[in-house]
């Protein structure tokens, strides 16, 4: 049974299981030499009217006419007339009735290798899609299931019919086959495990996922199914049925039968089969589900989606997930790792991976966005409750293993739990420092959080990466940006228009080098736009620059230029991850439709426009509290005088950066705060600001305006209108610390009072 989902996916199918087949009357996807990337692929619109030089003679005029004639068509590689006769298809078809009859005729996998041809497409995916429901109506029909199973008990012909039929709904057959291995039925176990061994394929994964059964007499059939049906890779989920000490021995001889069986090729071997090295072995392979490295059967190597069966207490059998891929892997390697305990008790690292995994699961729950939830059942307190010794391994595992994820959640944690002892050590590895060069800008940005958290007030190594970091965070705009890298100036302005349009604000460059030092210094840059035709340096050293450098790494890179180039630049795109190959078109849209699959498939995500925004304000009050802690000793702020410049003409973040630039000993501090307080288009609140901000200044450094800017102070001070921007701009001027004779001066001219205070005002008299 083919299942429904967003891509395309074979639920049920061995291939969840990291295993493989292949489908159906010879069309396996390479029989043709037809390309089935699919990633770039658009839906084109349906086959109005029958193409030309049609080789058939007589028209079918039936359902199953026009399918068999779609399935010669591709034989013939004519696959425009397949996809016209798959649209007659669906044009003739009227019910379920139509589709059951095919699917039985041809059977399941035809419609999903069909569906992968993208130039059957949308035809051939959206027959895929009616025959999955239309066995989904079949299989829900009340009883339907249970009558086939039944049937299993009577005549040979009973049978026999219902066998086939069971067979046909491969895998959505397991679940009521499971339900009832008691004999509910009246039909005895042995018949059922027979019947699940003669479903094949389709049985395997809904059999890992009985594996977790609560019910040991499941777990036992369906340990010694998978010896019979399965292949090596199932190997992996016998362990720790076969060795786990909370397994009776029932489940243990079966597993252990199954695992000779597959590795050795002889269930008698089993003896032979010990736990040595297993627990390794599934932590080994919980590692490449996290890190999106396993390698998945062939039939679902282009597909986005995969089914995971997993026990259902509730429905008292297994129930089919179709999710994503990571997700699906995060599942897995969080069952993995938990068996790897279970068969290594003393080991340390089984409840490492096992934390990596939650902590990833609710950073993918969380879409990315940062604090992690809280809560008694959250894995983020769970890792703040079992502190920072075993966090820090945590850390170091998705540092060692480049997941992003593991880090960041890890990384909240210590915030929460650790200190300054995490960074005392000048000599040894220092896992928080070590993320501050990780390729993740998110998980760069959350180690240099949790270090300031700590409120450190001693130098440590990383103490510049962390203003770098902070400070490449506020150097940013609202709007995502786009670094256009083209020599031909003209050129370049019409293809930042075009990616500007697609919400990508553009910064041109003329060289390599100018497009690699915008894309490092800016936090905003989620695109590098690169023609083949770029400069100083020249494409590929351009690529590999901004591979290599941490604040770049992940950038995606698009190298967008004329078609006839595109075979010059494979190499970089398949050297290099998330850097593609985009034609040159006159429209957005064009472009926005190749480049759209690129950018979905990035994992993790991109951050988005809004995490941006708060990743600014975030820094813009780190650096004012480094400021106002006065711990320049440690974090040393004139780095960033020129963005913190810039952030101060801002409003969401202005505030902070006025009193960021406090710290920072400079006559362009100085210059930079008189001008703000003296202008009249800045609020008055800001105003305020800055001038306070100079006074404080000037005290703690000591002028240094030149000499006829600061012979300005009190012209300035005698033309504001605003009472509280007057009051800042003459502390500016006490600031400057009045010679005495200066001060008598001032005393003297200030206008004599009138009238003492609370008296009436009557002039008749004396003093009563």
């Amino acid at each position: 049974m083919i299942r429904p989902s967003a891509d395309r996916h074979a639920a049920g199918s061995r291939g969840a299981w990291g295993l493989g087949l292949c489908l159906g009357l010879g069309l396996c996807l390479g029989t043709f030499g037809l390309g089935t990337s699919g990633l770039l692929a658009q839906e084109d619109p349906a086959v109005p009217a029958p193409p030309p030089n049609d080789p058939l003679v007589v028209k079918p005029t039936t359902v199953s006419g026009n399918f068999d004639a779609a399935l010669l068509m591709v034989r013939l590689a004519r696959l425009d007339l397949a996809k016209y006769y798959l649209s007659q298809v669906l044009e003739l078809s009227t019910g379920d009735e139509d589709l059951m009859a095919l699917r039985e005729a041809h059977g399941t996998g035809v419609f999903l290798e069909l569906s992968r041809l993208k130039e059957l497409n949308p035809p051939a995916e959206e027959l895929m899609n009616r025959v999955n429901e239309a066995v989904r109506h079949q299989v829900e029909q009340p009883g339907y299931v249970e009558g086939l199973i039944r049937q299993l008990s009577g005549s040979a012909r009973e049978h026999a019919q219902a066998l086939a039929e069971l067979q046909h709904l491969g895998s959505a057959a397991v679940p009521a086959i499971l339900k009832n291995l008691q004999g509910e039925l009246n039909t005895g176990r042995e018949v059922l495990t027979v019947t699940l061994k003669q479903l094949g394929d389709e049985a395997v994964a809904p059999l890992v996922g009985a594996l977790t059964s609560p019910d040991a007499a499941i777990r036992e059939v369906a340990a010694s199914v998978l010896g019979q049906i399965g292949s090596d890779a199932e190997a992996l989920w016998l362990w720790a049925p076969a060795f786990g000490a909370d397994q009776p021995r029932s489940v243990q001889a079966a597993a252990r039968t199954s695992l000779a069986r597959l590795i050795y090729g002889d269930s008698r071997l089993a003896a032979r089969v010990t736990a040595d090295g297993a627990s390794t072995r599934l932590l080994t392979e919980a590692t490449k589900y996290l890190q999106g490295t396993i390698k998945w059967a062939p039939l679902l190597e282009d597909e986005n989606e995969v089914s995971v069966w997993t026990w259902s207490n509730d429905a008292g059998t297994v129930v089919s997930h179709v999710v994503p891929k990571p997700q699906a892997s995060v599942y897995l390697a969080e069952r993995l790792a938990r068996e790897a305990a279970l068969l290594a008790p003393d080991s340390e690292q089984p409840p490492v991976v096992l934390l990596a995994a939650l902590l990833t699961r609710a950073v993918d729950q969380n879409q990315w966005k940062m604090p992690l939830p809280i809560g008694p059942a959250s894995p983020l307190d769970l890792a703040v409750r079992i502190g920072p010794d075993l966090v820090q391994r945590v850390l170091s595992y998705g540092l060692d293993h480049q997941l992003p994820a593991v880090a960041l959640g890890s990384l909240q944690a210590l915030a929460l739990n650790g200190s300054t002892a995490r960074i005392a050590d000048q000599t040894g590895r220092i896992p928080v420092l070590e993320a501050l060069e990780m390729t993740d800008p998110r998980v760069q940005f959350a180690a240099a959080t949790t270090i300031l958290s700590w409120d450190p007030v001693k130098p440590f190594r990383g103490s510049r990466r962390v203003v770098e970091i902070l400070i490449r965070a506020l150097n940013s705009e609202k709007n995502l940006t786009s670094v256009v890298i083209d020599p031909n100036t003209s050129r370049a302005l019409e293809t930042g228009t075009l990616f500007g349009q697609l919400g990508y604000l553009p910064k041109l460059a003329g060289t390599g080098q100018e497009g690699f030092a915008l894309a490092a210094e800016r936090g905003d840059v989620r695109l590098a736009v690169l023609h083949p035709n770029v400069i100083r340096w020249e494409l590929s050293q351009t690529v590999a620059n901004l591979r290599a450098d941490a604040r770049t790494a992940n950038l995606p890179v698009v190298i967008y230029g004329p078609q006839s180039i595109h075979h010059k630049v494979d190499r970089l795109t398949s050297e290099y991850r998330n850097v593609v190959f985009v034609a040159e078109g006159s429209r957005a849209g064009e472009i926005g439709r190749e480049l759209r699959p690129f950018l979905v498939q990035l994992n993790p995500p991109a951050v988005s426009s809004e995490e941006q925004a708060a990743q600014m304000k975030t820094a813009a009050g780190w650096l004012r509290r480094i400021a106002v802690r006065n711990v320049s000793d440690v974090f040393d702020l004139e780095p960033g005088l020129a963005t913190l410049i810039q952030a101060a003409g801002r409003p969401e973040v202005a505030e902070d950066a006025l009193i960021a630039l406090g710290a920072i000993g400079r006559v362009d501090v100085q210059q930079e705060l008189l001008s703000i307080a003296t202008s009249m288009v800045v609020p008055v609140e800001l105003r305020h600001l800055a001038a306070s901000q100079l006074a404080f200044h000037i005290q703690r450094f000591g002028l240094l305006l030149k000499p006829d800017i600061a012979a300005k102070l009190p012209r300035y001070v005698e033309t504001e209108g605003d009472p509280q921007v007057k009051l800042a701009l003459e502390s500016v001027i006490g600031a400057l610390k009045p010679n005495a004779a200066a001060a008598r001066k001032q005393i003297l001219e200030f206008p004599a009072s009138p009238a003492p205070l609370g008296g009436s005002g009557s002039s008749s008299g004396l003093l009563q």
